[in-house]
């Protein structure tokens, strides 16, 4: 456990130096925490006097993204209950792909549709452009789709366009309960999360597909594009 709070430590100054506008304090860690038996109404109570803010319960992997203090962390690290510990890295809204060719509507219009007896439904997270898109189109397909289109925005944090995994991770699984089989959003970024890459799995286990429709700069793998069974979204020319 102490070799996984040094690395969170690292993480986060990492995190401290790149991403402005956060308003967690300095002496406050946000991670995903998996239990043995996170359900236990004892565990919660216990949580709750160690002054842990939860933020989500991430069914999907079975575990809690959760903001709690430096000395506190260090407290919750010795629980025999805890079998996992993971930084929640950010992730960063990256440039929407736009265009008149519209390849991304062609590659979306092929996954919703390929079911011809059910089109399928999208589900978009943060991406106001390409509802705007989908609803300008003269594609009649494209039209059913946004027909049954569910949008689902996360709230930024402070002023700043990015969000933490355990936010895109609580994202995809409100699009699921939804419904969804194929779910789009934006969002990057340098650093891969376990839980997050379960969460993906967990999706392409279902048959639901994933696409992520930001930009990718440079040579710098981001992610979740990088996960087996999400598709980066083909720019327009």
């Amino acid at each position: 456990m102490k070799q996984i709070q040094q690395k969170l430590r690292l993480l986060l100054a990492t995190v401290s130096i790149t991403i402005a506008g956060s308003a967690m304090s300095a002496d406050e860690d946000r991670v995903i925490v998996r239990f043995q038996d996170y359900d236990a109404p004892a565990l919660r109570d216990e949580l709750a006097l160690l002054g842990a803010e939860v933020h989500y319960e991430l069914r999907s992997v079975n575990a809690v993204a959760m903001t709690i203090s430096v000395h506190e962390l260090s407290v919750l690290q010795k629980d025999s209950r805890v079998e996992q510990i993971e930084i929640d890295a950010p992730r960063i809204a990256a440039p929407q792909i736009s265009g008149k060719t519209a390849p991304v509507l062609e590659e979306l219009s092929a996954l919703t549709n390929a079911q011809p007896a059910d089109p399928g439904v999208l589900c978009l997270i943060d991406l106001p452009q390409l509802v705007s898109q989908l609803r300008d189109t003269d594609d009649p397909h494209a039209a059913r789709v946004v027909e049954k289109a569910q949008v689902i925005e996360i709230p930024h944090q402070s002023s700043a366009s990015w969000v933490y995994a355990s936010d895109l991770i609580f994202a995809v699984e409100q699009c699921e309960a939804r419904k969804a089989t194929v779910i789009a959003f934006p969002y990057g970024g340098p650093q891969s999360v376990q839980f997050e890459r379960e969460a993906f799995s967990v999706l392409r286990a279902r048959g639901i597909s994933s696409v992520n429709m930001g930009h990718q700069s440079g040579s710098v793998q981001r992610f979740p594009r990088g996960y087996a069974g999400v598709v980066p979204a083909r720019p327009s020319n």
